[in-house]
């Protein structure tokens, strides 16, 4: 069995996860950060806006380290905790925001807006007029009209939101061609609102230049899943990280966590052709709520500092803590916010009691 060992190991892609690893390396002061997920987070499955902190204020650490963590992975948020804004879908609804990833956020209702609704001829997935239809219902004050582009097709075969995604990052003739037509339907609108097809690796300053060569503000609206806007953002954080020393192992699931004598020694990991053993000096498990059966003798609650309590009140490690869904089930319906929230708590609660016990 391969061994290997960290000072703190994240188990959990998802944003809490993230927030977590993110937390864990500007706040060690160099300490050895690993990674495991099994799978992306299912913020993927929408875009990653934040509508829910908890009641957490605007200018809590979190929110303000998660700020810089988006900006410097090159997906900026915009918004204010202060106030909520509305974002269309392409089911032609309105959902609820207070941040959002720029490209999304761009979208957001306001009044007087003229919008145009772009259609992509042959993509399936999102139709244009249907949208505007009933966004013009919705949105008092605002205008939206569908319209239509042509792109050219791969082996003559109907687009996907993914394949377009694909090819917009691999692609500068394909980027020329969609600035050129969505700048052809342009000129009478405020603001351009497409499908999420912008790529999976694209950052600002390639949308930047996408809305100069358009000349207005282009808004993506998430399909459906998986959300490119949503693989954008996991893959840029991951890189992120990637870059700044975290060891990263996506694919495996932890198949269990080594607890002894109170004490949490690492995690197995199912990795191809033999399992490994990640030791650790903390765990943090992010992974979602079917976690919990990494947890035997888990009451469903926890302490202060987020580690797991039995039934009689007592943690099941003293260096163990959730994060995300499995210790807040309201970060699991549109609670990225205190997804988030929770992330950055656990690591700042793990790396503060390595700080406690090198002082005795």
């Amino acid at each position: 069995m391969g061994r290997q060992t960290f000072d703190l190991v994240v188990v959990g892609a998802g944003l809490a996860g993230l927030a977590a690893t993110a937390t864990a390396v500007a706040a060690s002061g160099g300490a050895r950060v690993a990674l495991v997920h099994a799978g992306l987070g299912t913020f993927v499955y929408g875009a990653g806006g934040v509508a829910d902190l908890g009641g957490v204020a605007a200018d809590h650490p979190a929110v303000r380290d998660f700020r810089a963590l988006v900006d410097a992975a090159g997906v900026p948020y915009d918004g204010d905790l202060g106030q909520s804004q509305l974002l269309p879908t392409i089911l032609g609804t309105l959902l609820p925001v207070n941040l959002a990833p720029r490209s999304l956020w761009n979208g957001r209702v306001r009044s007087g807006t003229r919008a145009a609704v772009v259609g992509i001829a042959g993509l399936s997935a999102f139709d244009a007029d249907f949208v505007a239809e009933r966004l013009n219902r919705l949105a008092c004050g605002c205008c939206y009209q569908a319209r239509r582009i042509e792109l050219p097709r791969q082996d003559g075969l109907p687009h996907s939101v993914l394949e377009l995604a694909n090819r917009f990052d691999r692609d500068p003739a394909f980027r020329q061609t969609l600035a050129e037509q969505l700048r052809r339907v342009a000129a009478d609108y405020d603001v351009v609102l497409i499908p999420a097809i912008l790529g999976q690796w694209s950052d600002a300053g390639q949308m930047a230049e996408l809305e100069t060569a358009v000349g207005c503000p282009v808004a993506e609206m998430a399909t459906l899943p998986p959300s490119v806007a949503g693989l954008r953002l996991s893959n840029r954080l991951l890189a992120h990280l990637r870059g700044q020393g975290v060891d990263i192992f996506g694919g495996y699931p932890v198949t269990a966590l080594e607890v002894e004598n109170a004490r949490c020694r690492g995690v197995h990991v199912a990795t191809p052709g033999h399992a490994r053993h990640f030791a650790a000096s903390a765990v943090i498990l992010a992974s979602g709520p079917h976690s919990a059966n990494l947890l035997p003798g888990w009451s469903g609650d926890q302490d202060s500092r987020r580690r797991p309590l039995d039934h009689q009140g007592r943690f099941l490690a003293d260096n163990l803590y959730l994060a995300g869904a499995l210790a807040d089930p309201e970060a699991r319906h549109g609670g990225n916010g205190r997804a988030i929230v929770g992330g950055h708590g656990a690591a700042l609660a793990a790396f503060e009691r390595e700080d406690d016990h090198a002082t005795h």
